[in-house]
């Protein structure tokens, strides 16, 4: 029997099939074996030394502006986060519970948007838990602290420069407990 004859004919798209779920399969355990979101990080190098600016933001829960120095002087967990984000919005009660019991432990708490559209974003919080003022950022605060996904928190010392950095959020507890190590001394 000729050797062309035993092999079975295959149509031709069919090679390109095969490496195109090699290639999805292999992506996608790549990208699980790299998903760190909702772990707490160390602070990227590039944001270690930036501090709070002396800024005034547009409030979305209030009229006017916030001025981010009547933060200094305290510990500030700084929540990044927008109206189009899912986790974003599901952890929004927690956090800001959460928020809101370590104020007890002197913790204060920003809330920042990065949407550019105001009206929506204050269309939303006028629907959500807060704890401490919302403000709109127009990139100034992501860039300064390399915001790059949403949510992003991060836990600023008495001076404002970034003490600990969740890029996503862990579970409620896992966050909490993270959270209460990096505040103690």
């Amino acid at each position: 029997m000729p050797e062309s004859a035993s092999r079975i004919a295959r149509p031709p798209w069919s090679r390109i099939v095969f490496v195109a779920l090699a290639v999805l399969v292999i992506v996608s355990v790549m990208e699980w074996w790299s998903d760190d979101r909702g772990e707490m990080h160390a602070v990227p190098e590039a944001v270690q030394g930036a501090a709070l600016p002396e800024l005034f933001l547009e409030r979305l829960d209030a009229a006017g502006t916030f001025d981010l120095g009547e933060l200094r002087g305290g510990m500030v967990l700084v929540d990044f986060w927008s109206v189009d984000c899912r986790p974003c919005r599901e952890s929004r009660p927690w956090l800001a519970s959460v928020a809101r019991r370590l104020s007890q432990d002197g913790l204060q708490a920003l809330s920042v948007n990065t949407d550019m559209q105001p009206a929506r974003a204050r269309a939303y919080v006028e629907r959500a838990a807060w704890a401490g003022p919302v403000v709109l950022d127009e990139g100034i605060l992501g860039r300064l602290f390399g915001v790059r996904v949403v949510p992003t928190v991060l836990l600023l010392d008495r001076e404002g420069r970034p003490l600990a950095y969740w890029r996503g959020l862990p579970p409620q507890r896992v966050f909490e407990s993270q959270l209460r190590a990096a505040l103690r001394p």
